[in-house]
């Protein structure tokens, strides 16, 4: 089993939510994400970015990509 970090970010850069990670096997997993900040509230309608990063044999992996919010 590999912790993982997954985290949210905002399009300068700064973390909006981290999400608790648990170590997993190998395999497909699935994480949500509610569409609130460290503090509760909301985030406002946009753009964000995604971090996960994964231990693996060789160190570690790191996968970023875009997701979108619309209330």
């Amino acid at each position: 089993q590999r912790p993982h970090v997954v985290q949210i970010l905002d399009l300068s850069g700064r973390v909006v939510r981290n999400l608790q990670g648990t170590a997993a096997a190998s395999g497909i997993h699935y994480q949500t994400w509610d569409g609130r900040d460290e503090s509760g509230g909301l985030v406002p309608p946009g753009v964000y970015l995604f971090r996960i990063e994964v231990d693996v044999d060789r160190g570690h992996d790191v996968v970023t990509g875009l997701l979108s919010v619309a209330y």
